[in-house]
């Protein structure tokens, strides 16, 4: 099997030839093939792996609807949308991986004419005939409190058996992040460009003074929005992590007195 690694896709846009021992997965987007190693065995394989994929980060959305922050559509116009492999780079700690998850392998992706079934759970790339692994395909569990493992063998229904608690606050941190980078983002966009009415006036004397007046109210009442609205993505930042700080060490305390039920008589 072959991890399906984020950052080994290629993307050149339609009618172009990809790169060797590659294969098209939608229009103009090409991914490593694992057949190639029947030719040239272990020529592709999961030795680099640097951002695997997993079936619970996926997001669909309507098709030509702008996706969520941090996040890049899976070819054009499919509505998938993926975690984008700098997402760190340019904000670090704003991604961490699902803790206990297994990672969508190649081989799990459905091709048109392949003559596999398309099991549930699966979602469509737009309307290319290929259906990869979607959230509803992990297994879902309930549990009551923390759980920061990072244990590889840790499987999709729930992780070790000494995997009792099942919160990831590396997550939660995460969304902290990036209530800040918006927040951050929203300011800089408010703030620009604040004199435009007045040098609009200057480098135009013969506008309508209403004109002016028009121009400055709408950069006042932008700044003003914008400014609220920044303020209120602080104000969520600022709140998980109080919450995140204020719960942890309870979690954290409830989680090691936790003692399994025993059926010894």
């Amino acid at each position: 099997m072959t991890t399906f690694d984020i950052a080994d896709l290629v993307d050149i846009g339609p009618d172009q030839l990809g790169p060797s021992n590659y294969q098209e997965l939608v229009p103009g987007v090409w991914i490593p093939d694992p057949g190639a190693n029947e030719l040239k065995p272990g020529i592709v394989n999961d030795n680099n792996v640097r951002m695997p994929l997993y079936a619970s980060d996926i997001q669909v959305r309507p098709p030509g609807e702008l996706g969520p922050q941090g996040m890049m559509e899976l070819g054009r116009d499919t509505g998938v949308w993926i975690p984008h492999p700098r997402s760190n780079e340019m904000r670090p700690g704003s991604y961490t991986p699902p803790a206990g998850e297994k990672p969508v392998q190649i081989q799990d992706i459905r091709f048109p004419g392949d003559g596999r079934a398309v099991p549930p759970g699966y979602v469509p790339l737009g309307d290319s005939g290929v259906w990869v692994p979607g959230p509803d395909t992990v297994a879902k569990s309930a549990r009551p409190a923390s759980d920061t493992t990072t244990d590889p063998e840790a499987d999709q229904s729930g992780g070790t058996s000494n995997d009792v608690f099942h919160v990831n606050y590396r997550q939660l941190e995460g969304l902290a992040n990036n209530h800040d980078q918006q927040a951050e983002q929203v300011a800089q966009w408010a703030n620009a460009e604040q004199d435009f009415a007045d040098r609009l006036l200057a480098t135009h004397g013969k506008i309508a003074y209403a004109t002016y007046l028009n121009v400055k109210k709408f950069n006042d009442s932008r700044q003003a929005e914008a400014g609220a609205y920044a303020q209120r993505n602080s104000d969520t930042a600022v709140g998980l992590r109080t919450s995140i700080e204020s719960t942890q060490s309870t979690d954290e305390s409830s989680a090691a007195a936790f003692r399994s039920p025993t059926t010894q008589v």
